[in-house]
């Protein structure tokens, strides 16, 4: 799995790429971890890229939300496609996140 952060003016879009599953979950908690102390509360997952996403890896989404949620801050994740998108209708995860069709959507509704 690839994680690559950008700041955009007051919101912090994380894109992630690849299969988020039990080998590489821990990388995704390690670069919440490494990103924590940044200032902002306003946070886009990008999830158009990521192919694949285990029990595991909505484990790892869950506790990072509460994090956020912890912090009074906003999640969203946009961009889902297939399998991904399967998985999140099929476990209700789509019921627990704010997800967007695009990150355009996303930006807008943290405006």
């Amino acid at each position: 799995m690839e994680i690559n952060g950008l700041q955009e003016q007051d919101i912090f879009i994380i894109r992630l790429s690849g299969r988020m599953d039990t080998a590489t979950v821990q990388k995704f908690t390690d670069f919440i971890q490494e990103n924590e102390t940044r200032d902002s509360d306003k946070i886009i997952l990008d999830m158009g890229k990521l192919e694949y996403v285990s029990s595991a890896g909505l484990r790892g989404l869950l506790t990072y939300a509460k994090k956020i949620e912890a912090k009074k801050g906003s999640l969203l994740l946009c961009s889902l496609e297939g399998l991904v998108k399967e998985v999140f209708e099929l476990s209700g995860f789509n019921k627990i996140f704010t997800i967007t069709a695009d990150i355009d959507e996303a930006r807008s509704r943290l405006h």
